[in-house]
């Protein structure tokens, strides 16, 4: 699969100018993914506005067969924090949010499976949120940790279900 995934500081691509942006030939030819359609609560505004240009920031990750953008937004608009993650299954045009067991208080990252294109993991707290896709949307299933893990975790790319994650030295 030569399908890469890249999310960053703002750039244009096909008209798109954002920081998340995708490839299907290495890397060659690069396509923007919008991401003002993101379905957040309170909406925001459309085009942002020269203040808002700081929700541009977030996290993405891409399914092991390239087809579904997982994005999981930090933004803060007019003193109004967002947190959610979202996912795209046609390159940005419309977004769907994950479901969770309760609303984030804080950063999220979502990391995606590198070998079953179907799963992304989320570390919330004291909880690993494990999302597989059945075809419609996402099941969620939460496994606990002994202690709270920091938020960014890392796959293992050879071996399904196997991550590393850290605690929290408080």
């Amino acid at each position: 699969n030569k399908t890469l995934l890249r999310s960053g500081s703002n750039r244009k691509a096909s008209e798109i100018e954002g920081p998340v942006m995708f490839s299907e030939d290495g890397g060659l030819t690069w396509t923007g993914v919008p991401i003002t359609s993101v379905p957040l609560s309170p909406a925001v505004p459309n085009p942002p506005t020269k203040l808002d240009k700081g929700l541009n920031y977030g996290w993405s990750a891409i399914s092991a067969d390239g087809k579904i953008i997982a994005y999981s937004n930090d933004w803060k608009v007019n003193d109004v924090k967002y947190y959610g993650i979202f996912y795209t299954l046609d390159r940005g045009k419309t977004w769907k949010e994950f479901p969770w067991t309760s609303d984030p208080k804080s950063k999220t990252f979502v990391v995606s499976d590198k070998i079953n294109p179907n799963v992304f993991y989320v570390m919330l707290g004291k909880q690993v949120l494990v999302y597989t896709w059945n075809g419609t949307g996402f099941d969620l299933k939460t496994h606990a940790t002994p202690a709270p893990m920091r938020a960014k975790i890392r796959v293992n790319p050879l071996v399904e279900g196997e991550f590393l994650a850290w605690g929290n030295n408080k």
